[in-house]
């Protein structure tokens, strides 16, 4: 668990942001009691790394990688006061647990990466050995000038914060973005804080197969409703919607929730676990659902648990079989 914020009050009326300096580890290798406070590690994040939230990170076997994303300061500017260029990645070395900074290669053709990316939609397809990034915005900083005034937001150098359509793949072994323009057609250009959830089950070599679904649409702020996916052949890149079906109400349209997917043991099948998110047109707090879009039927189930609510949290499979979630606000960021 890297960076992002903590809300915190010192006197204030309203929440103070302050940024996570730290990498977090949670130590499933072995059985554990859930209420062990050791479960959890916090290694400091040296100064010269930015620290980033809303942008990609994702794990191979070397390596924990993080990129893009919005600062709490002008962009890409890091605590001992260097700048990076747009594109740069962050490695943080497994084996010997140290950070690095590197710019990645631009593209042989096409757009190159000139901005820092930001609060879109991102994966990691682990057999392929690529990361994902899909919409979002082209997000800089943010600096908050008093206690009790809301963030200011920066934008990038030389121009407003616009919408980003495009498709950006990392490919870890040449240390290379591409950059590709999707089809307007199917994508949005700037839906902020949905999920690309590969299936883990037929994920190869030569690609695989991601459902991306939810977020909100920087032109018109509707939330992307959850009666259509956009489903993603990274093996023939390309793209197409999904109807879906369901079981009772179809969840709300959402924003900065969470998802993970399982597959069947011979693959035939799919679930992919949405939980919790937000909807800051219709209500000021968060969800606490928990649903389950079954694939390839694409049919929504609600599941009956009693979940807290949250927004602007993460998770991820543990073993296969458990979803493990953490950070996250309940309630409106002025609370």
């Amino acid at each position: 668990m890297y960076g992002g914020q903590s809300w915190v009050r010192n006197g204030t009326q309203i929440p103070f942001q302050v940024c996570n300096h730290y990498l977090r580890i949670a130590d499933f290798t072995k059985a554990r009691d859930l209420s062990d406070s050791s479960i959890l590690s916090a290694k400091d994040i040296p100064g010269n790394i930015t620290i980033y939230q809303q942008g990609a990170f994702w794990v191979d076997e070397k390596n924990v990688y993080v990129v893009g994303e919005s600062a709490n300061d002008e962009p890409w500017l890091s605590r001992h006061g260097t700048t990076y260029t747009a594109g740069t990645v962050f490695p943080y070395s497994l084996e010997s647990e140290e950070w690095d900074s590197e710019p990645a290669v631009q593209p042989n053709s096409g757009s190159e990466v000139t901005d820092s990316f930001c609060c879109g939609a991102f994966e990691y397809n682990a057999a392929y050995g690529r990361a994902y990034f899909l919409s979002g915005i082209n997000g800089a900083g943010a600096r908050r000038l008093y206690p009790d005034t809301v963030p200011g937001y920066v934008s990038p150098a030389g121009g407003a914060i616009f919408g980003n359509g495009n498709l950006f793949t990392f490919d870890t072994a040449n240390f290379r973005w591409t950059n590709v323009a999707t089809d307007t057609q199917l994508t949005t250009t700037g839906t902020e804080g949905g999920q690309f959830v590969y299936l883990p089950g037929i994920e190869a070599e030569k690609g695989g197969v991601a459902v991306i679904f939810g977020g909100q649409r920087r032109d018109t702020q509707d939330m992307e409703s959850m009666r259509k996916v956009l489903v993603y052949n990274s093996a023939t890149s390309t793209f197409y919607g999904q109807g879906t079906t369901s079981d009772g109400d179809f969840p709300k349209g959402r924003m900065q929730f969470c998802a993970v997917a399982a597959s069947a043991p011979d693959n035939s099948s799919h679930n992919i676990f949405m939980y919790a998110g937000e909807s800051p047109d219709a209500t000021p707090t968060a969800y606490s659902d928990m649903r389950i879009l079954s694939v390839p039927s694409f049919r929504w189930l609600k599941l009956d648990v009693d979940s807290p609510a949250k927004k602007a949290l993460g998770c991820t499979l543990v073993g296969g079989k458990y979803m493990f979630t953490y950070g996250g606000v309940s309630a409106g960021w002025e609370r």
